[in-house]
């Protein structure tokens, strides 16, 4: 991957430390969903603060658009674009962000929010579970779970612009997998 991506194995990378390490007892799928998201904030503030830190001198003409690859299995792939775009569905199993074999799914940041999108009041579910799982341990992330849902999505909200984007293999997309 190193010739695709040179600044993958930087020197900060082997010191990195995660932000957060999940319960080894394991969670329900609200609970990933929230694990997920507090993961995702966590990342696009570290990725936010080192752009910011790289184009600080630059002039506004020479700053550029930025990406991410993010590489998961299914599961959290599909919590991935829940937290992102804020939207959880009541029924978890829905199928609403596709996943599959080398599948692509790509998302952009939203401008800025708008206050129809977002609520004021997040809705964790309905239940007395606990956000995370006991025995989740955060390192370096907040200590809390973001107000994600009801469109909000984490780190600004994001737009999913392509959702599970086969089309480039030859046998189109292979081995779906859902909630």
């Amino acid at each position: 991957m190193s010739t695709h991506f040179p600044t993958l194995l930087t020197e900060a990378s082997q010191t990195y430390k995660p932000l957060l390490i999940p319960s080894r007892r394991g969670e329900t799928i609200a609970q990933l969903h929230n694990r997920v998201a507090t993961t995702l904030e966590g990342i696009i503030a570290d990725i936010d603060a080192e752009v910011s830190a790289l184009e600080a001198e630059l002039p506004p003409d020479q700053r550029t658009s930025k990406s991410v690859l993010i590489c998961a299995h299914a599961a959290p792939l599909i919590a991935m674009g829940r937290a992102l775009t804020g939207h959880m569905p009541h029924d978890s199993s829905e199928e609403d962000f596709n996943v599959f074999t080398a599948g692509l799914s790509t998302f952009k940041r939203r401008e800025a929010s708008t206050p129809s999108a977002v609520q004021s009041a997040d809705q964790h579910e309905s239940s007395s579970e606990e956000p995370l799982a006991e025995g989740t341990t955060f390192i370096r992330a907040s200590g809390s779970v973001p107000q994600w849902r009801n469109g909000r999505g984490v780190g600004g909200g994001w737009d999913c612009v392509a959702n599970g984007d086969c089309s480039f293999l030859s046998g189109g997309a292979e081995r779906g997998w859902s909630v």
